[in-house]
């Protein structure tokens, strides 16, 4: 009996201890994946460091310019209605580009790309035949990182093409670089190329999604636009 107890209570002891063990290992496994999980703020310095770019900044940013691109689209649509045609839409088959964007903006612009004009023309077509004070929205960023910080309107023959640039990349998106991805909205849309019309990409839940995100700082990109 007595042995008999013995072997019990080795068996127990067997048990405690094995479960103590398991225990420790799972603790040694938690503590190793901690170890290799580099925390919330480390990642973002790691993105940071490898985007050039603050993550929170870029966040925000993208909420703004895909907010733009709603925006300048619904102009060029209200303008047709109007007119007939889009603005700058003449029937030439020759690409016209017209780069949205401020004069410090366009310093960034130069190289081996095609001939643009600025956007005063666009602009004030816009005001003659829809009659408002019409100031076309510009990317928040001053100084281009990864991807050009302006937005591009072309337009050949009866047709146009809007580009705005995003750092994020989004199902409703063509990536080009790291960082560097372009959301295009067309009157002749190409959806295999990601070139949407404009009811497309606007009813598009991910799009819906995304212009509807909360900001950090929403108060600062407001006063950009004052």
């Amino acid at each position: 009996m007595k042995y008999k107890m013995i072997i019990i209570l080795f068996s127990m002891l067997v048990i405690i201890s094995g479960c103590s063990n398991d225990t420790s290992d799972d603790q040694h496994n938690t503590e190793g994946k901690l170890e290799k999980e580099p925390t919330q703020q480390e990642a973002t310095k790691e993105k940071y460091e490898e985007s050039g770019t603050s993550e929170r900044y870029q966040h925000d940013a993208d909420i703004v310019r895909v907010h733009h691109l709603y925006e300048i689209v619904n102009y060029l649509e209200e303008y047709k209605m109007i007119t007939g045609q889009y603005p700058l839409a003449n029937g030439s088959e020759q690409q016209k580009y017209t780069f949205i964007a401020t004069d410090e903006q366009l310093n960034y612009t130069t190289g081996d790309g095609p001939p643009f004009e600025d956007m005063s023309e666009l602009e004030s077509l816009l005001n003659k035949e829809i009659a408002q004070n019409i100031q076309l929205p510009v990317d928040p960023q001053k100084v281009p990182v990864n991807k050009p910080n302006f937005y591009i309107y072309m337009t050949q023959s009866k047709n146009y093409t809007i580009a705005v640039h995003l750092h994020n990349e989004y199902s409703f998106s063509k990536n080009i670089a790291p960082y560097y991805n372009k959301v295009e909205v067309s009157s002749n849309p190409n959806p295999e190329h990601k070139i949407w019309s404009s009811d497309k990409l606007f009813s598009n839940e991910d799009f819906i999604e995304v212009i509807n995100k909360e900001m950090y700082k929403e108060e600062y990109f407001d006063s950009l636009s004052q």
